[in-house]
């Protein structure tokens, strides 16, 4: 399990397979239901992407064995593994999968598993358009963070609300939320994120028609994902940095980094 634990660390989705299944097949010689559970989970995390009905078989039977041993914590982190397998194919499946985790892990009083499960319900209550519970869920995330200490999580929530409020407004407020978010990714050396919450701030800009602002905050975002080495990192903060481009009316800085994007795009796409 832990070479397991390792190789998704390393983003190795085969060896992280491979270990799985070879700590599965130890589990069940040894009769340990617990970790056989947690082999089982591990694996479907594995093979979601690839073979999503053989995950789903495997989470059903990770949920029925956390069951059977009375591991409430286990069963809470089975619901949100079948909610993210289920959120895009069938929304409302994953958001029912969401509050199953929700409601275990209020009732052993994990707080972490409440944040992780209310941000995950966030995301798939917006797409399917409830707004409301979406900003509702958002604040929650913020305030189960800010009483653990989890910094990241934090930013995550701070980012994640005024995206989610700029539908209908891009207030001051919201422009003071994604610069603590900025902030706080900054004290942690989250260049991804701080990516993201610098071009979702740049977006923010624009809509306010503010595009001299947007166009220099859209590049520190830029310079952010640069920083991470991540292979089509920034592909959205180059998107709206072209949108700025374009709004500003800079047509041909525009239909160049279009350009690249779609070249690029394209590049990763062929075998």
């Amino acid at each position: 399990m832990a070479e397991a634990d390792i190789a998704a660390s390393q983003g190795d989705t085969k060896g992280r397979a491979e270990h799985a299944r070879q700590a599965l097949q130890l589990a069940g010689a040894r009769n340990a239901p617990g970790l056989k559970a947690d082999a089982e989970l591990a694996l479907r995390n594995a093979l979601m992407s690839d073979k999503p009905k053989a995950a789903s078989a495997m989470l059903e039977q990770a949920l029925a064995d956390y069951h059977r041993i009375g591991n409430p914590r286990g069963e809470a982190a089975t619901h949100r593994v079948l909610g993210i397998l289920f959120e895009d194919s069938q929304p409302k499946r994953g958001r029912d999968e969401y509050r199953r985790s929700l409601i275990e892990s209020q009732a052993i009083g994990d707080r972490n598993g409440m944040a992780a499960a209310y941000a995950d319900l966030g995301g798939v209550l917006w797409v399917i358009g409830d707004r409301e519970g979406a900003e509702t869920a958002a604040r929650d995330v913020l305030r189960l963070r800010r009483e653990t200490g989890d910094v990241a999580g934090q930013a995550w929530a701070l980012a994640g609300l005024p995206v989610i409020q700029s539908d209908e407004n891009a207030g001051d407020d919201t422009i003071s939320e994604l610069r603590q978010a900025a902030a706080l990714d900054a004290s942690i050396g989250a260049h991804s994120h701080r990516g993201f919450s610098l071009y979702s701030l740049a977006d923010i800009f624009r809509l306010r028609g503010e595009l001299a602002q947007a166009q220099v905050v859209c590049a520190e975002a830029l310079a952010e994902y640069a920083k991470t080495g991540e292979n089509g990192g920034g592909d959205d903060a180059r998107f709206e940095c072209a949108q700025i481009s374009l709004d500003r009316g800079e047509v041909s800085a525009a239909v160049k980094e279009l350009q690249n994007l779609r070249d690029t795009a394209s590049a990763r796409t062929v075998p």
